[in-house]
């Protein structure tokens, strides 16, 4: 729902594919230049209590913009203090929330819960959109923020009802694990196939990942759709995420690069047919089983740097991971920004289609040919 505002907002404000495309790479630029950073809080420190924190964060952010918005204060330039400071609290969250999966399965599970955690996070994207249409057009998008931050305090009350009695594997290292940042790069780079995967995650997110942002693009410049119409559409690519993720969830082994190989070929050639449909419906359709390739390929990347994180720096390396992503995104959706005002809406997913495969490829076949470190977790191996 507050992606939905944003980019929403700011075609609002500027009617322009290239400060869309500044927008959303100022909302990845924090979680890029902190990932790592907040990869070590999340090796340190209690994760329950940092993660409360966050979504209190993020509900005080939703609820502050919604006012301003109601009254008619919202600038263009304060829409970017806003998404500046939502990047700057997903820099800590997003490590810690990720790492905070194998406390609650351990980490021969990690394929399974990254799977059901898609399935979660992407139920919300299904009918997080349509809510946001539906209530944006009947009341305001002001009042989609004020229930955007009334479900961060939701979460934020679930996260505080959480005990670790609850989990099945909880460690909490605290400040005793004192190593730094630096130290975790170091046993990054010595894993060679670690450190390939993640530099594959970042070319697959320069060219690929900016779905909100190329939807919303191909809903307003290709097929002219108003707020409640580009809701059904980009929930489309939700219901994708649902599915894709529900499979993930069936993995009971550790993740190959050959299940990387395979998702990539599958990712791209659906991202170039998707980009040939002639009206929403068609995409809208084609929207769905890309949904369903890419969570099958993200979750891949993130199951495959989980399975081989070393206990004690799994949150850094989730850091880079992160890092290499949003590193990615913010490059990639300047770029798209360009294009689109350039050559138009569909040019960026048919770049893509090629690039993406063809990089892919290049990276995973010199990690292929190192041995593979699987790091089982002491008791569950």
């Amino acid at each position: 729902m507050q992606r939905v505002v944003q980019d929403w907002i700011t075609l609002d404000l500027t009617d322009s594919a290239r400060a869309l495309g500044i927008t959303t790479s100022l909302q990845f630029l924090p979680a890029f230049l902190f990932s790592l950073y907040g990869g070590r809080i999340a090796d340190r420190c209690n994760k329950p209590k940092i993660l409360l924190t966050c979504n209190t964060l993020y509900a005080v952010l939703a609820v502050l913009s919604g006012f301003l918005i109601q009254r008619n204060l919202f600038t263009f330039k304060l829409l970017l203090v806003f998404v500046a400071a939502f990047g700057l609290v997903s820099a800590v969250d997003g490590p810690v929330r990720m790492s905070y999966i194998t406390d609650l399965l351990g980490n021969d599970k990690v394929s399974k819960g990254v799977g059901l955690n898609s399935v979660n996070i992407n139920l919300g994207r299904l009918v997080g959109p349509l809510l946001a249409g539906v209530i944006g057009s009947q009341f305001g998008i002001y009042a989609v923020q004020y229930l955007v931050g009334i479900f961060f305090g939701i979460t934020a009350l679930v996260v505080w009802f959480l005990r670790p009695s609850d989990y099945k594997n909880y460690i909490d290292f605290g400040f005793a694990n004192d190593s730094s940042i630096k130290e975790g790069v170091k046993h990054l780079r010595q894993n060679r196939q670690v450190m390939l995967v993640t530099t594959y995650v970042f070319v697959l997110a320069f060219f690929a990942m900016h779905f909100p942002t190329t939807i919303m693009l191909m809903a307003r410049f290709e097929y002219q759709l108003e707020i409640q119409e580009f809701t059904f559409v980009y929930s489309s690519i939700a219901l994708g995420f649902v599915f894709g993720g529900a499979v993930l969830s069936t993995r009971r082994r550790f993740t190959e690069l050959t299940d990387i190989r395979n998702t990539t070929l599958g990712f791209s050639i659906l991202l170039f047919v998707g980009s040939l449909a002639s009206n929403a419906i068609i995409f809208s359709v084609f929207l769905i089983l890309i949904g369903i390739a890419s969570t099958m390929l993200i979750g891949s990347l993130n199951s495959f740097i989980q399975e081989r994180s070393p206990e004690e720096f799994r949150g850094r390396f989730l850091g880079a991971y992160l890092a290499a992503f949003t590193c990615g995104t913010t490059l990639g959706v300047i770029l798209v920004g360009i294009e689109v005002d350039l050559f138009g809406a569909r040019f960026p997913l048919r770049i893509a289609a090629l690039a993406v495969p063809v990089f892919g490829f290049l990276l995973l076949r010199f990690g292929s040919r190192g041995q593979i470190n699987k790091v089982i977790h002491p008791g569950l191996g």
